[in-house]
């Protein structure tokens, strides 16, 4: 009776807190995007006074703006912030804490030895390898660039670099690869006999040196090949073929890590030589964007 209780309440909870962020964040976002929109139409003959404007640096506009075009479109709001931080929390996280939970106060024999084997390379890998999967729910860097449509063209007039313009559109997907880190991060620390905290931090790294490696490749596959000319944002996320990729990059790195995972033998070491392969691809990629700007961004204008 008394988990049916704390179940009823976890569940009002959960439902007040999700209407409560949207009425707050995205209800108010999309309907400021309209009400905006009509000022603007109804004051286009009016001359532009800069002491109305907002006082921001270059980096916090672009962000705001990125922000902004994803939180106030349905449907970006849906695939890039909204499913990517609902389906780990639902289908990993609660599943797992509960595992857990339920296990330790009945004294289930298979999850003590569970735990007992967990602590080891395959594990791990195992770990990271859910990690990356959950990742490819985040659509957020594969339409970086074809989400803007034909307004892409104004990303060579304004006073960023296309380098840096580069680097910020990595940051909006931080929001849900955070949570999936986070979650991934605390459920194998959950699952296995002592929890280490230097040693969850240390995997909570490489989960995010991760998350940068696969969103900076998937905004290059998005410059490589841009949907810039649709008419409506469903039509874009329907018809953008660039999506396939995700789910062909997640097979070959998880194909690599449990490769990675039967070589090496030592959990410490497996885990350094995962985190130094990422940071080597982040900086190649990192050198690479920096020297082909121009190249890179030419299909957009």
């Amino acid at each position: 009776m008394t988990n049916i209780i704390l179940f009823m309440i976890g569940s009002f909870v959960t439902y007040y807190l999700a209407t409560w962020m949207i009425s707050k964040i995205y209800l108010k976002g999309a309907i400021g995007t309209v009400v905006n929109t009509n000022n603007m139409q109804t004051k286009k003959n009016t001359e532009l006074n800069l002491s109305e404007c907002k006082q921001r640096t270059p980096k916090r506009a672009f962000l705001s703006k990125e922000l902004k075009q994803i939180t106030r479109t349905p449907i970006f709001c849906l695939q890039c912030i909204i499913l990517p931080i609902v389906y780990p929390i639902v289908f990993i996280g609660i599943p797992a804490i509960a595992l857990v939970t339920f296990a330790r106060s009945v004294g289930v024999d298979f999850i003590i030895n569970m735990q007992e084997n967990i602590f080891n390379p395959i594990g791990i890998t195992i770990a990271i390898s859910i990690a990356q999967v959950l990742y490819i729910m985040n659509f957020t860097s594969i339409i970086a660039i074809s989400r803007e449509g034909k307004k892409a063209k104004l990303m060579k007039t304004i006073p960023i670099s296309l380098y840096k313009q580069f680097q910020y559109k990595l940051y909006p997907a931080l929001i849900a690869d955070t949570v999936i880190a986070s979650i991934v991060t605390i459920c194998y620390s959950l699952l296995i006999a002592e929890v280490n905290i230097l040693f969850s931090i240390f995997l909570f790294i490489i989960l995010i040196a991760l998350y940068l490696v696969q969103e900076k490749i998937m905004i290059l596959i998005d410059l490589k090949k841009p949907k810039i000319t649709w008419t409506s944002e469903y039509a874009m996320m329907k018809e953008n073929v660039n999506v396939m990729y995700e789910f062909f990059y997640a097979v070959i790195v998880v194909i690599l890590l449990t490769g990675i995972g039967f070589i090496i033998n030592d959990i410490m070491a497996l885990m350094i030589v995962i985190f130094l392969i990422l940071v080597c691809i982040n900086l190649a990629i990192n050198q690479y964007v920096k020297k082909n700007q121009m190249k890179l961004y030419r299909k957009i204008f």
